[in-house]
């Protein structure tokens, strides 16, 4: 088990403030803000246990400020975001009861393969010039 501090002073705390902000201008294009923020926090010597109230509030934070411009839009699918909303209830008592129970080693390495998929598919879909206007 890591057992790094669970708060920052100084530059370590400077660093990820910053890092937490642009994890946060990221999270509004859709990219998501757990993966990141766990491994900023593991290079900053946290504890692997801080990260999920971290992460919880900057996306209480950020999220909604990102969302306003999607709902006064109207570009986003009612039906879907009430179906997320809803899925969301089972969602929070999985992780309660089942994912907190899983070995802290073994939730690392889930996330690590999510953000390794997710900066392929990421950059695979940069290189993919079909769709470009002319």
């Amino acid at each position: 088990m890591n057992e790094g501090t669970i708060g920052l002073t100084g530059m370590a705390l400077g660093v990820g403030v910053v890092a937490s902000v642009l994890i946060g201008s990221l999270t509004g294009l859709g990219i998501g803000n757990y993966a990141p923020t766990m491994a900023v926090t593991y290079l900053l010597g946290m504890n692997q246990r801080a990260v999920f109230p971290i992460m919880a509030v900057s996306a209480a934070v950020i999220l909604p400020a990102a969302a306003v411009r999607f709902y006064r839009s109207g570009r986003f699918d009612r039906r879907a975001a009430l179906a997320f909303a809803i899925g969301g209830v089972p969602g929070v008592l999985v992780a309660v009861y089942v994912v907190k129970e899983l070995p802290l080693d073994a939730v690392r390495w889930l996330v690590v393969g999510v953000l390794l998929y997710t900066s392929v598919t990421l950059w695979l879909s940069s290189r993919n010039t079909s769709g470009a206007a002319p």
